[in-house]
């Protein structure tokens, strides 16, 4: 194990301690390079512990993208119940618990929630009007395909029973 407290060159003096078991910096920040551009954090422990104090951020600085891969699940969980998902720092939709409903909520205004098949397809949007737009073919209850039009539809809409057998014995 080996404990650097306040150093002023950590880079060198890391790259001449190889392989290392434990390496532990005091307080300040702290930055390791390794010559391959890539650090491995291996735990043969149950768990590893980032403790950050107001916060963690792990950041690609270069291009690339940063990939979270796991031979069993991959479990976020936020105490403060919310999931925010941001473009180039801008948030542009949270996800949050609200006493155990889901609410997925886009950020930026006059922006709709598209859903798409793989093929980019759009099946359904929810507009910024608070409108859910189904795409014409797209609508089925209980798999059965709803071949109306919605003007077809609204021509039914208020008749009863009764109104109808009224008007089909005329």
């Amino acid at each position: 194990k080996f404990f650097f407290s306040d150093g002023t060159n950590i880079n060198e003096i890391v790259s001449t301690i190889v392989p290392a078991d434990t390496i532990t910096t005091g307080d300040a920040a702290s930055s390791f390079a390794t010559s391959a551009g890539a650090v491995l954090i291996d735990s043969q422990a149950s768990t590893t512990t980032v403790d950050g104090h107001t916060g963690v951020t792990i950041q690609s600085s270069n291009s690339g993208d940063i990939t979270l891969d796991s031979v069993a699940d991959i479990v976020l969980d936020a105490a403060g119940n919310d999931f925010s998902f941001k473009a180039s720092g801008t948030e542009i939709l949270k996800i949050t618990n609200s006493s155990s409903d889901v609410v997925i909520k886009p950020i930026v205004d006059a922006k709709d929630i598209i859903f798409q098949q793989r093929d980019g397809t759009e099946v359904a949007r929810i507009e910024d009007n608070a409108t859910f737009n189904v795409v014409a073919n797209k609508l089925a209850i209980g798999g059965t395909a709803i071949t109306s039009t919605a003007a077809e539809l609204n021509l039914v809409d208020g008749i009863t029973a009764g109104t109808v057998s009224a008007s089909l014995a005329v």
